[in-house]
Protein backbone atom coordinates (compact mmCIF):
# COMPACT_ATOMS: atom_id res chain seq x y z
CA UNK A 1 0.00 0.00 0.00
CA UNK A 2 1.17 3.43 -0.83
CA UNK A 3 2.75 5.80 2.22
CA UNK A 4 -1.19 7.49 3.18
CA UNK A 5 0.45 10.70 3.47
CA UNK A 6 0.01 13.42 1.01
CA UNK A 7 2.79 12.98 -2.24
CA UNK A 8 5.24 10.74 0.12
CA UNK A 9 8.75 10.62 -0.30
CA UNK A 10 10.72 7.62 -0.28
CA UNK A 11 13.51 8.12 1.77
CA UNK A 12 15.42 4.91 0.92
CA UNK A 13 15.77 5.92 -2.61
CA UNK A 14 18.73 8.86 -3.49
CA UNK A 15 16.93 12.15 -4.45
CA UNK A 16 16.61 12.57 -8.30
CA UNK A 17 18.62 15.78 -10.28
CA UNK A 18 16.21 17.03 -12.59
CA UNK A 19 18.63 19.19 -14.13
CA UNK A 20 20.82 15.76 -14.93
CA UNK A 21 17.61 13.61 -15.67
CA UNK A 22 14.91 15.42 -15.91
CA UNK A 23 12.62 12.35 -17.51
CA UNK A 24 13.35 10.72 -13.89
CA UNK A 25 12.23 13.56 -12.26
CA UNK A 26 9.40 14.21 -14.18
CA UNK A 27 7.96 10.33 -13.67
CA UNK A 28 9.38 10.78 -9.66
CA UNK A 29 6.76 13.98 -9.98
CA UNK A 30 3.56 12.72 -7.65
CA UNK A 31 0.41 12.38 -10.33
CA UNK A 32 -2.56 14.30 -8.93
CA UNK A 33 -6.14 13.37 -9.81
CA UNK A 34 -8.62 16.03 -9.92
CA UNK A 35 -11.76 15.76 -7.85
CA UNK A 36 -14.03 15.07 -10.64
CA UNK A 37 -11.85 12.31 -12.25
CA UNK A 38 -11.73 10.62 -8.36
CA UNK A 39 -15.36 10.77 -8.38
CA UNK A 40 -15.60 9.09 -11.73
CA UNK A 41 -13.64 6.53 -10.65
CA UNK A 42 -15.39 5.88 -7.44
CA UNK A 43 -18.78 5.64 -9.44
CA UNK A 44 -17.30 3.07 -11.56
CA UNK A 45 -15.67 0.54 -8.54
CA UNK A 46 -19.29 0.51 -7.69
CA UNK A 47 -20.69 -0.91 -10.27
CA UNK A 48 -18.24 -3.00 -10.99
CA UNK A 49 -18.86 -3.84 -7.82
CA UNK A 50 -22.95 -5.58 -8.57
CA UNK A 51 -21.25 -7.78 -11.26
CA UNK A 52 -22.47 -11.17 -9.90
CA UNK A 53 -19.91 -13.61 -9.21
CA UNK A 54 -17.33 -11.11 -8.79
CA UNK A 55 -14.37 -11.76 -5.60
CA UNK A 56 -13.75 -7.85 -5.26
CA UNK A 57 -12.18 -7.47 -1.60
CA UNK A 58 -11.42 -3.48 -2.52
CA UNK A 59 -10.03 -1.03 -4.57
CA UNK A 60 -6.57 1.12 -4.53
CA UNK A 61 -5.33 3.96 -6.37
CA UNK A 62 -1.67 3.42 -6.13
CA UNK A 63 1.23 4.97 -7.50
CA UNK A 64 3.25 1.59 -7.70
CA UNK A 65 6.66 3.00 -9.08
CA UNK A 66 5.09 5.48 -11.42
CA UNK A 67 3.55 2.39 -13.36
CA UNK A 68 1.05 3.03 -16.06
CA UNK A 69 -1.39 0.09 -15.32
CA UNK A 70 -4.06 -1.89 -13.14
CA UNK A 71 -4.20 -5.39 -12.30
CA UNK A 72 -6.54 -7.43 -9.86
CA UNK A 73 -4.76 -9.66 -7.33
CA UNK A 74 -6.12 -12.57 -6.29
CA UNK A 75 -4.24 -13.06 -3.35
CA UNK A 76 -6.10 -10.13 -1.23
CA UNK A 77 -8.70 -9.55 -4.04
CA UNK A 78 -7.85 -6.06 -4.58
CA UNK A 79 -8.00 -3.99 -8.24
CA UNK A 80 -4.99 -1.76 -8.25
CA UNK A 81 -4.84 1.44 -11.21
CA UNK A 82 -2.33 3.43 -10.88
CA UNK A 83 -2.75 7.21 -11.12
CA UNK A 84 -0.73 7.24 -14.40
CA UNK A 85 -2.75 5.12 -16.36
CA UNK A 86 -5.80 7.62 -15.32
CA UNK A 87 -3.56 10.54 -16.85
CA UNK A 88 -3.36 8.42 -20.34
CA UNK A 89 -6.86 7.77 -20.71
CA UNK A 90 -7.43 11.54 -19.73
CA UNK A 91 -4.53 12.27 -22.57
CA UNK A 92 -5.74 9.67 -24.87
CA UNK A 93 -9.37 9.10 -24.59
CA UNK A 94 -10.74 12.64 -23.38
CA UNK A 95 -14.37 12.08 -25.10
CA UNK A 96 -15.01 8.95 -23.30
CA UNK A 97 -12.49 8.91 -19.86
CA UNK A 98 -15.68 7.53 -17.65
CA UNK A 99 -16.46 4.89 -20.36
CA UNK A 100 -12.59 3.65 -20.48
CA UNK A 101 -11.72 4.13 -16.92
CA UNK A 102 -14.79 1.73 -16.55
CA UNK A 103 -13.40 -1.05 -19.25
CA UNK A 104 -10.33 -1.53 -16.93
CA UNK A 105 -12.61 -1.90 -14.22
CA UNK A 106 -14.85 -4.09 -15.78
CA UNK A 107 -11.84 -5.88 -17.28
CA UNK A 108 -10.14 -6.62 -13.58
CA UNK A 109 -13.40 -7.54 -12.28
CA UNK A 110 -13.99 -10.02 -14.57
CA UNK A 111 -10.69 -11.40 -13.78
CA UNK A 112 -11.95 -11.63 -10.46
CA UNK A 113 -14.82 -13.62 -11.78
CA UNK A 114 -13.10 -15.54 -14.23
CA UNK A 115 -8.97 -16.02 -13.15
CA UNK A 116 -8.95 -18.96 -10.18
CA UNK A 117 -5.17 -19.84 -11.22
CA UNK A 118 -1.87 -18.51 -10.41
CA UNK A 119 0.96 -18.03 -11.77
CA UNK A 120 2.77 -19.59 -9.56
CA UNK A 121 5.84 -21.66 -10.98
CA UNK A 122 5.96 -19.65 -13.91
CA UNK A 123 9.06 -17.61 -15.25
CA UNK A 124 8.36 -13.93 -15.85
CA UNK A 125 8.32 -14.32 -19.67
CA UNK A 126 5.96 -17.20 -19.54
CA UNK A 127 3.55 -14.60 -16.47
CA UNK A 128 3.55 -12.11 -19.29
CA UNK A 129 2.78 -14.56 -22.18
CA UNK A 130 -0.12 -16.16 -19.69
CA UNK A 131 -1.66 -12.55 -18.67
CA UNK A 132 -1.87 -12.07 -22.45
CA UNK A 133 -3.68 -14.72 -23.33
CA UNK A 134 -5.71 -14.76 -20.31
CA UNK A 135 -6.67 -11.09 -21.10
CA UNK A 136 -8.52 -12.18 -24.42
CA UNK A 137 -11.41 -14.63 -22.40
CA UNK A 138 -11.57 -12.17 -20.01
CA UNK A 139 -12.35 -9.79 -22.32
CA UNK A 140 -14.67 -11.77 -24.66
CA UNK A 141 -16.52 -13.06 -21.39
CA UNK A 142 -17.10 -9.05 -20.38
CA UNK A 143 -18.40 -8.16 -23.60
CA UNK A 144 -20.80 -10.93 -24.22
CA UNK A 145 -22.16 -10.08 -20.58
CA UNK A 146 -22.21 -6.37 -21.55
CA UNK A 147 -22.34 -5.83 -25.52
CA UNK A 148 -22.00 -2.02 -24.97
CA UNK A 149 -18.98 -2.52 -23.24
CA UNK A 150 -17.03 -2.92 -26.52
CA UNK A 151 -16.52 0.55 -27.61
CA UNK A 152 -15.26 1.49 -24.32
CA UNK A 153 -12.97 -1.31 -25.19
CA UNK A 154 -11.78 -0.11 -28.30
CA UNK A 155 -11.32 3.20 -26.50
CA UNK A 156 -9.09 1.34 -24.02
CA UNK A 157 -7.25 -0.32 -26.30
CA UNK A 158 -6.99 3.03 -28.49
CA UNK A 159 -4.76 4.53 -25.36
CA UNK A 160 -2.17 1.17 -24.62
CA UNK A 161 -1.18 1.80 -28.83
CA UNK A 162 -0.91 5.47 -27.85
CA UNK A 163 1.63 4.56 -24.53
CA UNK A 164 3.07 2.46 -27.09
CA UNK A 165 4.24 4.60 -29.55
CA UNK A 166 6.95 6.26 -27.30
CA UNK A 167 8.48 2.93 -25.77
CA UNK A 168 11.76 2.44 -26.87
CA UNK A 169 12.31 -0.02 -29.84
CA UNK A 170 13.36 -3.90 -29.90
CA UNK A 171 16.56 -4.99 -29.53
CA UNK A 172 17.60 -6.16 -32.91
CA UNK A 173 17.26 -9.94 -33.64
CA UNK A 174 19.80 -12.57 -33.98
CA UNK A 175 18.37 -15.83 -34.63
CA UNK A 176 15.38 -16.88 -36.52
CA UNK A 177 14.60 -18.47 -32.73
CA UNK A 178 14.36 -14.56 -31.81
CA UNK A 179 12.61 -13.81 -34.61
CA UNK A 180 10.25 -16.45 -33.56
CA UNK A 181 10.06 -15.23 -30.24
CA UNK A 182 9.20 -11.71 -31.08
CA UNK A 183 6.38 -13.01 -33.99
CA UNK A 184 4.32 -15.07 -31.55
CA UNK A 185 4.30 -12.61 -28.69
CA UNK A 186 3.50 -9.97 -31.67
CA UNK A 187 0.28 -12.52 -32.78
CA UNK A 188 -0.95 -12.98 -28.99
CA UNK A 189 -0.39 -8.75 -28.19
CA UNK A 190 -2.34 -8.10 -31.65
CA UNK A 191 -5.22 -10.72 -30.40
CA UNK A 192 -5.24 -8.74 -27.35
CA UNK A 193 -5.78 -5.90 -28.87
CA UNK A 194 -8.84 -6.74 -30.87
CA UNK A 195 -10.39 -9.39 -27.78
CA UNK A 196 -13.37 -6.78 -27.56
CA UNK A 197 -14.44 -7.94 -31.21
CA UNK A 198 -17.10 -10.12 -31.86
CA UNK A 199 -16.89 -13.58 -33.66
CA UNK A 200 -13.66 -13.06 -32.59
CA UNK A 201 -12.06 -16.54 -34.03
CA UNK A 202 -11.84 -16.30 -37.36
CA UNK A 203 -9.95 -12.96 -36.94
CA UNK A 204 -6.95 -15.13 -34.85
CA UNK A 205 -7.33 -17.78 -37.99
CA UNK A 206 -6.46 -15.16 -40.75
CA UNK A 207 -3.68 -13.16 -37.75
CA UNK A 208 -1.96 -16.87 -37.25
CA UNK A 209 -0.95 -17.29 -41.15
CA UNK A 210 0.14 -13.65 -41.21
CA UNK A 211 2.87 -13.39 -43.88
CA UNK A 212 5.33 -11.34 -42.41
CA UNK A 213 5.77 -13.83 -40.14
CA UNK A 214 8.25 -16.50 -41.11
CA UNK A 215 6.92 -19.91 -41.67
CA UNK A 216 8.03 -21.28 -38.54
CA UNK A 217 6.32 -19.19 -36.91
CA UNK A 218 2.93 -19.99 -38.70
CA UNK A 219 3.60 -23.67 -38.22
CA UNK A 220 3.92 -22.84 -34.54
CA UNK A 221 0.75 -21.08 -34.36
CA UNK A 222 -0.83 -23.74 -36.25
CA UNK A 223 0.25 -26.01 -33.52
CA UNK A 224 -0.87 -24.13 -30.66
CA UNK A 225 -4.07 -22.93 -32.50
CA UNK A 226 -6.76 -24.90 -30.91
CA UNK A 227 -5.70 -25.21 -27.33
CA UNK A 228 -5.53 -21.32 -27.53
CA UNK A 229 -9.23 -21.64 -29.24
CA UNK A 230 -10.63 -24.25 -25.99
CA UNK A 231 -8.77 -21.95 -23.82
CA UNK A 232 -11.17 -19.22 -24.79
CA UNK A 233 -14.15 -21.08 -24.81
CA UNK A 234 -14.03 -21.14 -21.55
CA UNK A 235 -16.33 -18.66 -20.11
CA UNK A 236 -16.47 -17.49 -16.01
CA UNK A 237 -20.13 -19.13 -14.73
CA UNK A 238 -21.32 -16.02 -12.77
CA UNK A 239 -23.74 -18.45 -10.63
CA UNK A 240 -22.06 -21.73 -9.70
CA UNK A 241 -18.27 -21.15 -8.18
CA UNK A 242 -17.74 -24.94 -8.68
CA UNK A 243 -18.39 -24.72 -12.20
CA UNK A 244 -16.39 -21.53 -12.82
CA UNK A 245 -13.51 -23.24 -11.03
CA UNK A 246 -13.43 -26.10 -13.33
CA UNK A 247 -13.41 -24.12 -16.60
CA UNK A 248 -10.89 -21.91 -15.20
CA UNK A 249 -9.12 -25.22 -14.45
CA UNK A 250 -9.51 -26.30 -18.27
CA UNK A 251 -8.22 -23.01 -19.26
CA UNK A 252 -5.25 -23.88 -17.04
CA UNK A 253 -4.56 -27.12 -18.49
CA UNK A 254 -4.98 -25.65 -22.28
CA UNK A 255 -2.30 -22.74 -21.24
CA UNK A 256 -0.05 -25.73 -20.17
CA UNK A 257 -0.04 -27.40 -23.67
CA UNK A 258 0.35 -23.52 -25.33
CA UNK A 259 3.36 -23.65 -23.54
CA UNK A 260 4.78 -27.36 -24.22
CA UNK A 261 4.49 -26.25 -28.23
CA UNK A 262 6.16 -23.21 -27.74
CA UNK A 263 9.36 -24.59 -25.13
CA UNK A 264 11.52 -25.46 -27.91
CA UNK A 265 11.50 -21.81 -29.80
CA UNK A 266 10.81 -19.45 -26.79
CA UNK A 267 13.34 -18.25 -24.22
CA UNK A 268 11.38 -18.24 -21.22
CA UNK A 269 14.44 -16.74 -19.35
CA UNK A 270 14.16 -13.72 -21.67
CA UNK A 271 12.63 -11.04 -19.25
CA UNK A 272 11.48 -8.20 -20.69
CA UNK A 273 11.69 -4.87 -19.27
CA UNK A 274 8.35 -4.51 -18.38
CA UNK A 275 8.20 -7.51 -16.65
CA UNK A 276 11.33 -6.92 -14.16
CA UNK A 277 9.80 -3.17 -13.30
CA UNK A 278 6.21 -4.70 -12.81
CA UNK A 279 7.87 -7.16 -10.43
CA UNK A 280 10.28 -4.74 -8.31
CA UNK A 281 6.60 -2.97 -7.76
CA UNK A 282 4.80 -5.98 -6.95
CA UNK A 283 7.66 -6.62 -4.15
CA UNK A 284 8.00 -3.03 -2.73
CA UNK A 285 3.73 -3.14 -2.85
CA UNK A 286 3.74 -6.65 -0.71
CA UNK A 287 6.41 -5.48 1.66
CA UNK A 288 3.75 -2.51 2.45
CA UNK A 289 1.11 -4.66 2.82
CA UNK A 290 3.66 -6.23 5.43
CA UNK A 291 4.08 -3.11 7.49
CA UNK A 292 0.38 -2.70 7.43
CA UNK A 293 -0.52 -6.21 8.71
CA UNK A 294 1.52 -5.57 11.76
CA UNK A 295 1.01 -2.58 12.52
CA UNK A 296 -3.14 -4.03 12.44
CA UNK A 297 -2.11 -6.57 15.00
CA UNK A 298 -0.62 -3.44 17.18
CA UNK A 299 -4.12 -2.10 17.29
CA UNK A 300 -3.70 1.30 15.14
CA UNK A 301 -6.82 0.97 12.28
CA UNK A 302 -6.19 -0.20 8.85
CA UNK A 303 -6.73 1.27 5.78
CA UNK A 304 -6.77 -2.02 3.80
CA UNK A 305 -9.08 -2.11 0.85
CA UNK A 306 -10.32 1.72 1.00
CA UNK A 307 -10.26 3.42 -2.54
CA UNK A 308 -7.49 6.18 -2.36
CA UNK A 309 -7.98 9.61 -4.13
CA UNK A 310 -5.35 10.89 -6.76
CA UNK A 311 -2.86 12.07 -3.41
CA UNK A 312 -3.11 8.73 -1.64
CA UNK A 313 -5.15 9.72 1.20
CA UNK A 314 -8.19 7.14 1.87
CA UNK A 315 -11.55 8.66 0.50
CA UNK A 316 -14.07 9.23 2.97
CA UNK A 317 -15.95 6.57 3.57
CA UNK A 318 -19.18 8.74 4.30
CA UNK A 319 -19.48 10.21 0.86
CA UNK A 320 -20.20 5.97 -0.66
CA UNK A 321 -16.50 4.90 -1.42
CA UNK A 322 -15.91 1.21 -1.58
Amino acid sequence: MADPTPNPVDKTKPAVDPQSDPESAAAAEPVVLSPATCKIIEDKCLRVLALPGNRIRGFRVDTLMGQDTAFYRLDNGQIYLTPKLVKSIEKYAPQNVGGTVSAVLHHEAFHSIATRFGFDGLSPSQMYLANHIEDVRINQAAVEFDPKLSFDYRDLMNVVTAQRKGMEGEPPLKTNQERICREVLDFFTKVNHISYSPKLRPKIEVMSVNKAYLQETRDVLKEALPHYNRFIQQRPDYFDHMNNDKRSDTAFRELQEIFKILDPYFDFQHEPNSMKEMEQAIKEQEEEDKKEKKQQGQGQPSKQGQPKDGQGQPKDQSKGGQ
